[in-house]
């Protein structure tokens, strides 16, 4: 799937220094992940289909991480303090770290419940259909990003100085969709299909965000929060598929499909800057925001078709 989020540098060696770890090397989507397709159908009515699909159960996951050269030195500056020049030297729990970490995971989840209406062309050689009905989509999308310091910290020098940030989103978009297909019979036993379906949909975004330090006083007094809040957007999601089917038998089929799946106004996990900022300087935190970006997911499934 197509990657949304935090883009580009993360961490420097040194302050605005070598860039040594970036988010693009933590971007979960960037391979295939396998999942299933299980869609059932019965005729209702002359020509007429009543249809329910299953596509997902894909998830992905992705770390990147770096340690400071030499071993053991807190040299490592982040993105919140702008890589150590704001403030001049960092924060106490972002920076001046040892080793700092990106973990991306997603999963992908969808269902459709159709009414279908089929036609035959003259001779039978081409056969399309409309359908109408309803199609939920989900999609989760969570970031962390963490920094470990020296274990210098509070007064007995015994803890280390730490900072993490976990963001996680639920995506669930639901509302009517309709489609269109058109079939080419080439020959008796061979199909090749190509279809399209819209849908206007609501999409309630869900996020949680966690985040953690060990230096939030004077006293290096440790400390977490957690923000939570949901928004809803009315967007548009399609979905283009292309099948081929070869028929062994009456009742079994071979099928082949490509599918390419595009939703906007998603919410990717994140790394929100302003509200981290808040949290390990100790002022009062602004709610992370709701930056959002286009979801693409494609990929090919294979499997068999029984008739009765």
């Amino acid at each position: 799937h197509s990657q949304g989020g935090p883009q580009g540098l993360a961490t420097t060696d040194g302050v605005a220094g070598v860039p040594v770890l970036s988010f693009g090397e933590a971007e979960t989507g960037d391979s295939l992940k396998g999942g299933i397709r299980l869609p059932a159908a019965v005729m209702f009515g002359p020509g007429g289909n009543m249809e329910v699909t299953y596509m997902g159960g894909n998830e992905w996951d992705q770390t990147a991480s770096v340690e400071s050269d030499p071993a053991g030195t807190a040299t490592l500056y982040s993105l919140i303090s702008n890589f150590g020049t704001s403030p001049n030297g960092g924060f106490d729990d972002t920076d001046r770290s040892v080793s700092q970490t990106i973990h991306g995971e997603s999963k992908f989840h969808s269902g459709e419940w159709n009414y279908r209406r089929r036609s035959m062309g003259q001779y039978g050689r081409f056969q399309s259909s409309w359908l109408v009905g309803l199609r939920y989509v989900r999609f989760d999308s969570t970031l962390n990003y963490s920094a470990m310091g020296l274990p210098n910290n509070t007064i007995t020098s015994s803890l280390p100085r730490y900072f993490s940030s976990s963001d996680k989103v639920k995506n669930n978009l639901f509302g009517p969709q309709a489609g269109v297909d058109l079939w080419w019979n080439v020959r008796p036993g061979i199909n090749l299909g190509v279809g399209v379906k819209g849908a206007w949909v609501q999409n309630d975004s869900k996020r949680q965000t966690i985040m953690t330090g060990n230096s939030l006083s004077g006293f290096a007094t440790p400390g977490s929060v957690i923000l939570e809040e949901t928004r809803r957007k009315g967007t548009v999601l399609g979905e283009i598929e292309a099948t081929a089917i070869y028929r062994i038998s009456h009742s079994w089929s071979a099928k082949a499909s490509y599918h390419l799946l595009a939703a906007d106004d998603v919410v990717f996990g994140n790394v929100d800057v302003p509200a981290a900022r808040d949290f390990v300087s100790g002022s009062t935190i602004r709610e992370p925001s709701f930056a959002r970006d286009s979801l693409v997911v494609q990929g090919a499934t294979i499997g068999a078709e029984y008739m009765w």
